[in-house]
Parts: structure tokens; sequence; C-alpha cells
């Protein structure tokens, strides 16, 4: 049976049920609806000046399409059948607000010739109108603190990467499934398939709003299914509704290509639930309550579909679209899920989402949630709060402002658009907040919030009590300063200096000797020189070419000079590709604190695997993985003194570059019984079954590591002891995951 996560919200106000359209008559009960009428084309621009208590504010809108190719409206008769109508032609728009550069709109030429949109503000809160008046609003207002992301599963609590959410557009479909409850629902719909159109093209331009502006993910209505006869629609009784709808979706709809359907069920609670990360699936559906537009729970359960959660990792920035539902926005957390699910979607062989040209309406920037960890009261930190903010318009995002305190009295400064904070003085973790204001190459701007972990500063030690750091001997190592976040390299000539990484030299060389490490670009060392400048010179194995790597007592480690005892770091505490490094007196600054990252299990190159017999020997015990004496089927394995066939293998390649492993003895292939870490691995009768096909790797630290297929664990053990068991460990430079393929 396969296992599914709900995602449920209650949204009772706000869900506005406007009246009538001037002319529509009710009636009183299930009608076979009547065709739309295919009009003219709406105009290409409109403008409406919408007021609210007092405020008057212009909107201009230009129309754009929000229809998949195979948009469709279809009308379930009483015998069950379902009737095409034709509808009117596209009249949905997008557009701005005089002199409000963080606003947006999007709306809707209705049936009547009235206009329905929403004005999006800066961070989130709406107003809701019809024409001129304001007929509803939702997050107007911001929260004053903010909490660090607080989820119990800690893949949650991450905010979005810098370039996560790339350089396309991607566009997706929506079903929407009109239940003849909400249909016939006098006062709002009234049986009319035309105010039933309205309210689903006035939803997806809302979302549009949300998900193209935050994620580049544009929505279109697909497939609409009106459920014009109560006798005949597949929800007799209410009941089990999101179980219907799939059925529904996954077999009579099947040919729709829609990647998610919304269910509007018409209930007075206005609730929802829905699958959680099916986008694109057969369970990518969701059942919303409400009458009228359900915009509202709408949103919210198609962010479930997406991968986001109820109370996502519990409202860092106040109640967004999956943590408590008033604002048109995504937190970070939020987004990031969202973001990983799509890139889940794109490494498919085909992919369900087509790119698109990017937007053309102009949309205001998205400022991404900040995170910085570990942070030291009084010890400054630098960094770009813009990196990770994106423009659906495809423009460069910079900043515009950023005050001059943090909410706790922290200092700031600007320089460009690099920041620089220095905590206060705290007795405890404290999270602190700083907000700043990112801009387009338009002028569009949008807030955004920085929230600092900052903890109280820690006592002074020399740099001769700070912990030396195990780092495996290994070719591939990328060296990313924690405060910059930009790479060591080497620059023509020799000086040592921070890039980008895409302008990184090449990846460094670990070598371990008797006085430190050794920090190699081919023939060349790392070398700290008398004057405090560090270049790369030809290896001579002197001192100054000789590196302690310590834990740094803020983040990451330190490179610590053995000749000087001083640290490594950008010059200046520079955040500029380019800037050379030196080395000077230890501190606290993250500008000393580096990242050492093993190069990733996906770049490990496939290695030379011979043929025939061979011993399979593991290099922390340096013995081989056999099975028991005697044994003559399925067995465990585990690392024993050499013993014959019982510790004999062949390799067996299969078609696509992967591996069986079968023991000479049973002549049965090593089976990972599990797919989770310290999963037990013995062996199995042999089959094409992906828990015993195998990656054999050149593990950069030296031998092999085997990878297995089925969840990408390694071959392993837990300790270097005879009769150890074979197990599945994470893919590392460790010894425990390395092995030797001998005679």
């Amino acid at each position: 049976m396969r296992s599914v996560v709900l995602g449920v919200v209650l949204v009772v106000a706000g869900l506005t049920a406007l009246p009538a359209a001037s002319g529509a008559a009710a009636t009183s009960g299930p009608t076979v609806a009547t065709p739309v009428a295919r009009a003219a084309a709406a105009p290409t621009t409109l403008t409406r000046t919408v007021v609210r208590d007092g405020r008057s504010l212009t909107v201009r809108l230009r129309r754009v399409s929000t229809r998949a190719p195979g948009f469709a409206v279809l009308v379930q008769q009483a015998n069950g059948s379902l009737t095409p109508v034709a509808a009117p032609a596209e009249r949905s728009y997008l557009g701005t607000v005089d002199g409000v550069p963080g606003a947006s709109a999007g709306a809707v030429l209705r049936s009547d010739g009235k206009v329905e949109g929403l004005v999006v503000f800066d961070r989130g809160g709406t107003w809701h109108f019809l024409d001129g008046a304001v007929v509803g609003t939702r997050g107007l207002t911001q929260p004053a603190s903010h909490v660090w992301p607080s989820a119990d599963d800690a893949a949650r609590n991450v905010t979005v990467t810098p370039g996560q959410v790339g350089s396309k557009t991607y566009r997706w479909s929506i079903g929407y499934d009109l239940a003849n409850r909400w249909f016939s629902h006098a006062g709002t719909i009234d049986s009319s398939v035309a105010k039933a159109l309205d309210a689903v093209e006035l939803t997806t331009v809302m979302l549009q709003l949300a998900y193209e502006t935050d994620a580049r993910l544009r929505p279109a209505t697909g497939r609409v299914v009106v459920r014009g006869s109560a006798t005949a629609e597949p929800y007799a009784g209410y009941e089990d509704l999101l179980g219907k709808v799939r059925e529904e979706w996954r077999t009579t709809q099947a040919d729709s290509g829609v990647d998610a359907v919304a269910l509007w069920h018409g209930s007075s609670g206005g609730g929802g639930v829905a699958y959680v990360s099916t986008i694109a699936g057969d369970y990518a559906v969701s059942s919303n309550g409400g009458t009228g537009t359900p915009w509202v729970v709408t949103r919210h359960e198609l962010g479930h579909v997406w991968g986001a959660h109820d109370n996502h990792t519990n409202g860092p920035e106040g109640a967004t679209i999956e943590s408590g539902n008033q604002f048109h926005r995504f937190d970070g957390t939020e987004l990031s899920a969202i973001l990983r699910l799509r890139n889940d979607r794109l490494a498919r062989a085909t992919s369900p989402l087509e790119v698109v040209a990017t937007q053309t309406a102009p949309l205001p920037p998205y400022a991404a949630l900040d995170l910085v960890t570990h942070q030291v009261s009084g010890s400054a930190f630098s960094f770009r709060p813009t990196s990770n903010d994106h423009d659906a318009n495809g423009q460069r995002v910079s900043l515009r402002s950023v005050g001059t305190r943090s909410h706790l009295g922290g200092w700031i400064t600007r320089s460009g658009d690099v920041v620089t904070y220095v905590p206060p003085s705290v007795t405890t973790r404290t999270t602190d907040v700083v907000r700043y204001v990112a801009t387009d190459s338009t002028g569009r701007t949008a807030t955004g919030v920085v929230l600092f972990q900052v903890d109280p500063r820690p006592a002074a030690t020399p740099v001769s009590a700070w912990p030396d750091v195990s780092l495996a001997p290994a070719s591939g190592y990328a060296v990313v300063n924690v405060q910059s976040g930009l790479h060591a390299s080497r620059d023509p000539g020799g000086p040592a200096v921070q890039r980008t990484a895409s302008t990184v030299s090449g990846p460094l060389s670990v070598r371990r000797t008797s006085s430190g490490n050794e920090f190699r670009r081919g023939q060349d060392c790392l070398t700290a020189r008398a004057d405090a400048r560090v270049r790369f010179q030809p290896c001579t194995g002197v001192a100054a070419q000789r590196f302690r790597v310590v834990q740094h007592p803020v983040k990451g480690s330190a490179i610590v000079s053995r000749a000087y005892r001083t640290c490594v770091r950008p010059a200046g505490a520079s955040m500029s590709s380019g800037a050379a490094l030196v080395h000077g007196t230890c501190g606290l600054g993250l500008s000393m604190g580096w990242t050492l990252r093993a190069p990733a299990v996906t770049t490990w190159r496939a290695a030379a695997v011979p043929t025939g017999p061979r011993s399979l020997v593991q290099l922390g015990s340096g013995r081989p993985a056999g099975v028991p004496a005697g044994a003559t089927g399925n067995s465990t394995l585990a690392v024993i003194e050499p013993a014959g066939t019982a510790t004999q293998v062949t390799f067996l390649r299969n078609d696509d570059g992967t591996y069986r492993i079968r023991n000479a003895r049973t002549e049965r292939c090593f089976d990972a019984y599990g797919s989770d870490l310290g999963g037990e691995v013995g062996t199995w009768s042999c089959g094409v079954q992906d828990n015993q096909r195998w990656r054999i790797l050149t593990n950069p630290a030296g031998g092999v590591s085997l990878r297995l297929v089925r969840g990408g664990l390694c071959l392993g053990v837990a300790d270097r002891l005879v009769d150890t068991g074979l197990t599945l460990r994470a893919c590392n430079l460790a010894v425990a995951v390395r092995w030797r393929i001998g005679a």
C-alpha cells in the first residue's frame, strides 16, 4: 500500500463570497449548464482605481495568458456524460500599482464585465477588489519579531540557496473539479458555467502572483470539469473526497495532462486537504472547501502538493502560505522544499514541467530568507543578503537599503551589496533580525529578512588549544571561506586568492605528513610567507608549507600555519572574488573560518574492475569480506580472515555499468536487506534488483567504494574487528567505506 502524508488547513475567514453577477438567474437545483458564449478579445490593458479606508491606488493591468495547451471546459450532464463548452477569449491580467514598487496585481475581466482581482503588497498582504471596491483583505500586518526555523525534521530548516531558483520559468497545469455543491451554491455561482469559469481563472492568476513571483513556477488552467448534475457526479455524500478525486482523475480524466488537481467541494467550513510532495503524479490532488472563489485554501493545499508541509518550519517569516496562510507568499523554507521537489521532477527522463518564456509582465523580486548561524557577540560578519534573492522577470537583484541597527541593537554597515553585522552582547543563544530592501533593474522592490543565531562570546583560548580536525588525505577538495562563500584558488604566477566556484582554478589535494597537512594544486603547495602573503610555490617540504586544520571557535575550520601559528584568511576580510589570501593573528572573525568540502560521491570516477575470481579487502582491517565457514545458501557477510572460496568474489557487470558481486562459495550475490543507514548486507540469490547492483567507484582518499543503486549508500563496516558485519554507510572518505580489489 502506498504511504502518503496529508496536509490540512482550516480557513474560515477571508473567503469572500461575492454576490451574483447582475442579471444572472439563480436556480433551485442542478441544471444542465448552457455554453459560455465566446466573446471578442478582451482589452489588452485595463486600469482601475481601488479605494480602501481613504487610500486610493491606481492599478494598471496587461492581459496575459493563463491557460494551458490542454485547456478545456467540460460540463457533466445528468446521464454522466461530459459535454465540452466554449470558453471566452483570454481575459486574465497581471499588473502594477502606481507609486508602490513592491506591489503587484492580478485580475480577471469577469463575464459580467466587472474586473475582480488581487493587489499583493510587499511581504504578502492583500487587497481583494471588485472594480473600485475592496471586498476583502488579508495579512496586512507583519510580525514584530521572527523565530528561527524549528521543524522536527531538520532537513526542512533550510532556506533558498543562491541560484537555486535557476534562470528558467516552468509551466504547471491545474485541473479544476467543480463539485455540484459548490457549483449550485445560491448567491455565489448559482449553477452558472460563466461564473464558475470566472472563479477558476481568477484563482489561477492569483496563484500566479505567488508561485511565479516566488518560484518561477507558472500555474495554468488545464481541464475544468463542472459537475452540472448532483446525481451524476462521483462525489455523492461528500466523504473521502481526496481518495475519490484522485481515482476520478487517475481514470476518467487520465488524459487531461494536468500536473495537479483542485477539487472545490463547496463546504461551508472552508478547510482543505492534500497529498504532500506529489506534483505531476497520481496523488497530485487537493480537496478544497469554501464557496465563491476559494483561492485562499487552494493556494495552501497546492503548496502541499508542491512539497511544503503545514507549519513547515513554524513560521520564521510569519503567517506565510503554509504557516498560517495570511500572506500571499512562501517563506524561504517553504520555497526551498518546493524548489527541491521541482528539481526532482526535472530530473525525470521526461520532465512533466514545460519551460516557458520568462515573464514580461513586471513582477517584483523575491527577497529570500537568510539564515546565518554561529554569530558571536561583538565579532563582525560580512555577507550579501541578496545573494539568494531572484526575480521572475530574470533581472539582476541588488541591495537598495538596509537599516543601521538590528532588532536587538546590533550595528549594521553597508558597502555596495555587502552588509557587515556586529552582533549585540547576549548571555544565551538568541535570534536577531535585520531587514533590508532588494530592488530589480526596473526599481521594483521586495523587503527581505535575515535571521542571525547569536551566541555569547566564548572565552579566549590560544590557537594551540583549538582542537584538530581529522582530514582524510585526498584529491578534489573545495576549500570555501565561511564568510565570503568563495573558494581558495591559485592564480597564474602562484598567488593564493579566493574565487567564485565558476572561476576557481580547480580543486585542491590534501596530503598528510608527520608535521602537518599540505594543500596542493598540481606540483605547487600552499605556502605562508614571511611577508604575510600566501602563495602556491613548488612543494619542498618546508615548515611554511605545513598547516594544522583545527576547529574554529565560531564556525568551520581554521587553517593554521605551522611555521607562524597564524590563520589563513582573505586580506581585509574581503568579500570580493580575486582578493588575495594572507595569514595573520588567529581570532574569532569568520573570515578565518573555512569549510573543507570533500568531493561529492556523485563526482567520483568509475573504477577499473578486473575479471575473474578476486578478493574484496577492507582497507581499515586489511581483511576480506566473506561468508561464514560452511555456508551454502543465503548468508551473512563480514570481514574475516582469508578463507579460500568463502572470501572469493566475482564482479558481474550489468548493462548499465553497475556490478553484482557473487560469492564463490555460495554463488549468491551481495544483497542489501534494506536501504537505510546501517542496513545489513548479506548474500541472496542473484537477480537484477537494484539492492544487488553496485557502482564501483574510485575513492579520492584511496581504494574503491561500492555504492548501492538503491538509496545511494556505500558498503562499509562499523569497526576494524574480525567478524564485523557488512552494513550500508554514508559515502565519504572514511576508511570504513574504502576497499581494495585483491588477487
